[in-house]
């Protein structure tokens, strides 16, 4: 690894100044890419409609009682514990090697 710099030190320098050029500039120089939605698409009625349901969903509040109310206290889970399942071969990309069988029927073409 050290010779391959020592051998290639002008494109190992080169390499890094353009790398932390290009990080300066996307840290440092973007300007902003202007508003996320033009003046036409706010005011559009589908957009105002979702403004008053998204306003609408602030003003929900839950009340933590109903977890200690005794009803909900008495419900029943029904869930289904799953056991666990063998998952199968190590390495799937592996070929599969074995030796055939005398009750397996040979392959076509194959005697």
């Amino acid at each position: 690894m050290l010779t391959f710099i020592k051998e290639n030190i002008a494109f190992v320098l080169i390499t890094l100044l353009a790398v932390l050029g290009g990080g300066y500039y996307f840290l440092f120089m973007q300007t902003d890419t202007g508003p996320a939605l033009t003046e036409s698409e706010i005011a559009s009625p589908e957009s105002q409609l979702i403004l008053q349901q998204l306003a609408s969903l602030q003003g929900i509040h839950l009340d933590e009682a109903v977890f200690k109310d005794p009803v909900f206290l008495s419900l029943t889970d029904f869930g289904v514990v799953l056991k666990s399942e063998p998952v199968g071969r190590r390495n799937p990309f592996q070929p599969i090697s074995f030796a055939p069988s005398a009750n397996q029927l040979p392959l076509p073409g194959k005697k």
